[in-house]
């Protein structure tokens, strides 16, 4: 298992289909990287970082980390990507596996 810093927050953006403007974003609890990479279908080298497309495949492991998590594919589109809440440490640190999730604040 990948030790996450404490900076690294995963999160949940969703966007309305329609006019695609962000909708809101959700942080989401502290898991294990392999199980995210094992749902996007990525290798274990992939931190997660980018922006990853969500679909029906990985909504029960969404509702895992989140029971009252409601999707709604019709009018939304929804995405998990990952920021810093620390830029400063981020940087002292390297970044996650060589990438540097932007600032949350941005």
């Amino acid at each position: 298992m990948v030790q996450e810093p404490e900076w690294l927050i995963r999160q949940l953006e969703c966007f309305d289909k329609r006019t695609e403007e962000l909708v809101y974003v959700k942080n989401l609890p502290k898991s294990d990287l392999r199980l995210f990479q094992i749902q996007w279908d990525q290798p274990e080298n992939e931190p997660m970082i980018a922006c990853f497309e969500v679909t029906n495949k990985q909504v029960q492991f969404l509702k895992s980390l989140d029971p009252i998590l409601e999707l709604n594919f019709q009018e939304y589109d929804y995405f998990i990507g990952a920021v810093t809440n620390n830029w400063e440490q981020t940087v002292k640190d390297g970044g996650f596996m060589g990438l540097f999730p932007p600032p949350i604040d941005l």
